[in-house]
């Protein structure tokens, strides 16, 4: 059965609609009206189930919450025509005066992820009582304490201390009694709620769940990387968390065929469109190509005519470079012989397509994603399955009039036709010569991105960027790419791939460096990835590869704890890059500020990066609406 939802938002803190089964899928029936009779049946339990599952396209591909975790990491940074026009969201890479308590993005997981925990304390409380059967308690009950644990775990990743009372005492349902007090619970008490969570629900979820819902996989996942969030935590870290952290992954990886997991052979497929529900990936948040099922749109996604903007899946725009007006090379149009570099009267190569998904030029990946983390683009494969370096050409350029890169006062006549290259990056630069006698255009690692200049105002974290759009350039991210979509405009259609076992996999090697047990054990979860990775050679030139990858692997776990420590964050960028959730894998591993400063540029040349950042600031909304003694001292230090 798959899980397909709707959302509706019917009094203050309760989001629930109907459903029934039909067929395999979830059939849905809104309710204007909601009831407390209706929300103690069987139907009403399994709606508000449905609802907290529908929640979660507000926190994940969204383009006001990706770069919360994307941007200001070691893996990518912002482009500087982004930057101007989308403030609020570039603060994040630049630390800037935007990442205030008014900055529109924090109030996305403030102001919506309480609602939802708020529906999970209602069916935690009510479903006992809703004579549902054994199995759709069990599952309730499970699927309940799971999201709330999960949107908990978000919350105390981003805010750091927040409240388990919502008005009607610690982790109760309020249905009817507004508030304004509010008290922040202590990290370690939230903490404590959040793995109490996700124990409930690995004791009630079921071992292979319906398509699209959570099963015991992704409840063993999560309890281990909260058991390593908090190690994480100054405050709320316990002696034995990174053994349990450890304990935990190695119990999933050990049994995973219990539970339909399993590492797919070749790492080109999973992220490869259609394998969102492969036996790699434990949690996803589901869209669907029915716009009635996707937030009620019937125009075109990416326009507030279509899917419900709020939460459409735009993660295949935002990592894409402005290819449609990249231009061939310099023209010669100029009577005097001269040139224009970039003129936009020609008709460029590649035009906006479904193929090459909608330009929006957000997300750039920083030097040391390119060039260091995939610093092996030959024996390791990842490099080539996550980024694309080609694009084909779709509109004909027929005996074009062009200066040669030899000397640009010459000129050659060159046709490029559908199909042919038009687009290419090259990890090495190249020769004028060779430039000339090739027909398509050529970036290098001297012209493809952006360069940071000064900032416009002090303190504004706006940058001037120098280029202009067509030679600022870079390889875009491929994993979230959606050619299925009905125009080259709309939003991505796919599922959004949260979590993989791969990821459990690293998990288990940063557990098991940090309680001890040895680089032998370290080296078994990180080999079992690297040795994926070289998929697809033939044997002699894979077992090549494999060598090569070891040498590697082995040099670095002769270094120190630390320099381990390093290598396995750079074996996640390889595995996970894009994903969101470096921000925070690195604030758990106590690396964000360290590796944010030494291999983000914008971060770097900023400099204004400090302990305050580990946490989001509480939206001023929040704390002006509030009353009482709490109110002065709710806001987080520093902002």
């Amino acid at each position: 059965m798959k899980l397909i939802y709707k959302f509706y938002k019917v009094g203050v803190c309760l989001l629930l609609l109907s459903i029934t089964a039909c067929e395999g899928y979830l059939s849905e029936d809104p309710r204007s009206i909601l009831t407390p009779q209706y929300f103690n049946s069987p139907e009403g339990i399994k709606a508000a189930v449905v609802s907290v599952y529908s929640g979660l396209r507000t926190q994940f591909c969204r383009q006001g919450t990706m770069p919360m975790t994307i941007y200001g990491t070691d893996e990518f940074r912002s482009t500087g025509f982004v930057v101007s026009a989308n403030a609020s969201i570039d603060a994040f890479d630049a630390y800037g005066n935007n990442l205030n308590p008014d900055n529109t993005s924090i109030l996305i997981p403030w102001s919506l992820c309480f609602v939802y925990i708020n529906t999970c304390n209602g069916v935690i409380e009510r479903a006992p009582l809703a004579n549902m059967t054994d199995i759709d308690l069990s599952t309730a009950l499970g699927e309940a304490h799971f999201l709330r644990g999960f949107y908990y775990f978000l919350l105390v990743e981003t805010f750091g201390e927040v409240p388990l009372d919502l008005g009607a005492g610690e982790l109760k349902h309020n249905d009817a009694n507004p508030t304004t007090e509010s008290k922040r619970n202590t990290t370690t008490e939230v903490f404590a709620a959040i793995i109490d969570d996700f124990k409930a629900a690995e004791e009630y979820l079921l071992d292979k769940p319906a398509t699209g819902r959570v099963g015991k996989a992704a409840a063993k996942h999560f309890l281990a990387k909260s058991y390593l969030a908090r190690a994480g935590d100054a405050t709320a870290k316990q002696a034995t968390d990174y053994e349990s952290a450890y304990l935990k992954a190695k119990e999933l990886i050990d049994n995973r065929g219990i539970y339909g997991a399993a590492l797919l052979e070749d790492y080109g497929n999973v992220n490869k469109q259609g394998n969102e529900h492969s036996t790699e990936v434990l949690f996803t948040v589901e869209h669907t190509s029915n716009l009635t099922y996707n937030e009620g749109g019937v125009g075109i996604g990416g326009t507030t005519a279509g899917e419900n903007e709020s939460k459409e899946n735009r993660a295949n725009f935002l990592f894409t470079p402005m290819y449609e007006i990249v231009r061939l090379r310099p023209i010669l149009d100029k009577a005097d012989g001269g040139f224009i570099m970039e003129n936009y009267s020609v008709t460029a190569p590649v035009a906006r397509s479904v193929e090459y998904q909608r330009p929006w030029g957000t997300f750039v990946p920083t030097d040391w994603l390119l060039y260091t983390a995939f610093e092996d683009k030959t024996n390791d494969s990842r490099f080539h399955h996550s980024f694309r370096t080609v694009w084909l050409c779709n509109t004909p350029i027929i005996n074009q009039k062009v200066a040669k890169y030899t000397n640009l006062l010459d000129s050659m006549v060159i046709s490029v036709n559908v199909g042919d290259t038009a687009i290419y990056a090259s990890f090495e630069e190249v020769t004028n010569e060779y430039r000339d006698s090739k027909a398509y255009r050529i970036f290098t690692p001297s012209n493809w991105v952006y360069e940071t200049k000064q900032e416009t105002a002090p303190g504004s974290g706006v940058y001037q960027y120098s280029g202009n759009f067509a030679s600022g350039w870079w390889p875009p991210l491929t994993k979230y790419d959606d050619v299925t979509r009905p125009n080259a405009n709309y939003s991505s259609l796919r599922p959004y791939i949260v979590t993989k076992l791969s990821e459990t996999y690293l998990i288990a090697a940063q557990a098991a460096l940090r309680s001890g047990k040895g680089t032998a054990v370290v080296r078994g979860y990180l080999k079992a990835l690297r040795d994926r990775a070289t998929y697809g050679a033939k044997e002699s030139d894979r077992n090549a590869a494999i060598a090569a990858m070891d040498a590697v692997l082995d040099a670095a776990l002769a270094g120190s704890d630390d320099d381990i420590l390093n290598f396995i964050l750079d074996e996640q960028s390889r595995e996970l890059c894009g994903e969101q959730w470096r921000w925070i894998d690195l604030k758990i591993a106590g690396k964000l500020i360290e590796r944010a400063k030494l291999h983000n540029e914008n971060v770097r040349n900023n400099n204004r990066i400090s302990e305050k950042h580990l946490v989001r600031p509480i939206p001023a909304r929040q704390i002006d609406m509030m009353t009482g003694e709490n109110k002065s001292t709710y806001q987080n230090p520093g902002y």
